[in-house]
């Protein structure tokens, strides 16, 4: 028993010291390996979701007004980059009434990309290998007391 935890602490710390010493473009191109990134230009997707419409609510003490974002299809071209996303909704009106079905869009381009809009983009686990490797990331211990 004794042997096989000495075995067992000696192999998990050969294992971190291995992780520790890899370089972040050496992790970066593992990853990307492992998903498919490296050939990969573009990504489609598509689903249902909510939004939550923040101080839309008539009274401060209930939830936000919940949107459902029907049909949601967003397409990111990594190459530009550049993103499309569109979706429809049924709105009702804060002050009550019946329910419209409106169309939404967001577009980002190169000319309009402000950070919160790349943020979109970067975020999704494609565009952060993409990044990542684009932009020379580091890789830091830090060690939490």
């Amino acid at each position: 028993m004794r042997r096989a935890l000495v075995v067992a602490l000696a192999l998990a710390g050969a294992l971190s010291q291995t992780a520790a010493a890899q370089d972040a473009k050496t992790v970066i191109s593992n990853a990307s390996k492992a998903m498919g990134v490296d050939g990969l230009n573009s990504i489609h997707y598509y689903g249902v979701a909510q939004n939550g419409n923040l101080g839309q609510n008539n009274n401060s003490n209930q939830p936000w007004p919940m949107a459902g974002a029907n049909d949601y299809v967003r397409a990111i071209d990594f190459t530009q980059p550049a993103s499309r996303a569109t979706w429809m909704n049924y709105a009702v009106p804060v002050t009550g009434g019946v329910a419209t079905l409106t169309p939404g869009q967001q577009v980002i381009t190169p000319q309009n990309m402000a950070w919160a809009q790349q943020l979109e983009i970067w975020i999704t686990p494609w565009g952060f290998l993409k990044g990542a490797a684009a932009n020379n990331a580091t890789v830091q211990v830090q060690r939490t007391p």
